[in-house]
């Protein structure tokens, strides 16, 4: 949208730009939903309690936090937030919930735990999650982004590099997703990501085809390069055999059959947009 704007295609203030640019915030607005959604996956707990996101992003929820003067709720101040967009409150909104649905569905009468566990649910969710779980997910993804720009500011590109080094042990062990909650606060607030975001892209480039292998046969199109993977496969089990148990020669196989990778439907796509020969 920026783009068509700067191009002079369409204005700020027509109708149809307002359109996309709601459905382009829409995305990261209820973010929280999508998030609580995939942690009550994660926890094997009710999906509904996503619903309990929604709410604390609810336009109601939202005016009563910044009521004049402050809202309070049992004597407590609730700290004004806007919850769209954020991860963190979400995510321990629902770590939260699980406990309580595991413990309510131990002792609640089947006949009644189908509305009577997601009633108790909200009922002791919401108002925790805006009196403490909001506001400490709010401050930890504050805390979390300042320290990180803090980082940014401080080495510059040398913070890029020095995660894209590290980035590829992380991943090994699961550690990037922890990031993955920050690039999406800092996309919220202050509005741009100078760091993971470039790291990523940086250390992805890397793991990739050998520049060497990429001009010299045009990467898989040329079948030689199969030799070359198959020597480097071989180098690698007997060097760190005693150390490597499992071995997954391909990273990512999941996207290996998506549509975007192939030419048709029977042939994958190669550096140059060439097909693989069968």
């Amino acid at each position: 949208m920026v783009l068509l704007s700067t191009l002079g295609l369409m204005s700020s203030g027509d109708i149809a730009y307002k359109v996309f640019v709601g459905v382009a915030d829409a995305a990261l607005y209820y973010l929280p939903v999508m998030v609580a959604f995939t942690t009550a996956t994660k926890f094997n707990c009710n999906k509904l309690v996503s619903a309990l996101a929604a709410a604390m992003i609810h336009p109601s929820v939202s005016a009563l936090l910044a009521t004049e003067g402050g809202a309070y709720f049992l004597g407590i101040k609730l700290q004004n937030i806007a919850y769209g967009g954020q991860v963190f409150p979400a995510i321990l909104t629902v770590i939260f919930m699980s406990f309580i649905e595991k413990w309510a569905n131990k002792w609640c009468p089947k006949a009644i735990r189908v509305f009577f566990v997601p009633m108790l649910c909200f009922g002791i969710g919401f108002p925790v999650a805006l009196v403490v779980l909001g506001p400490l997910g709010y401050n930890i993804g504050t805390l979390l982004t300042t320290v990180i720009l803090a980082l940014y500011n401080t080495l510059g590109w040398l913070a890029v590099a020095l995660l894209a080094a590290v980035l590829p042990f992380m991943i090994s062990m699961g550690m990037h997703k922890a990031l993955v909650p920050y690039g999406v606060a800092a996309i919220s607030d202050p509005g741009f990501e100078m760091l993971y975001l470039p790291a990523s892209l940086a250390h992805n480039i890397s793991e990739e085809m050998p520049l060497a292998l990429a001009t010299k046969y045009n990467g898989w199109v040329d079948r030689r390069v199969i030799d070359c993977f198959a020597k480097f496969c071989h180098a690698c089990f007997e060097r760190y055999k005693d150390q490597v148990k499992y071995w997954l020669t391909f990273n990512e196989v999941d996207w290996l059959p998506r549509p975007r990778r192939w030419k048709t439907s029977s042939t994958p796509m190669c550096m140059s947009g060439a097909s693989i020969p069968a």
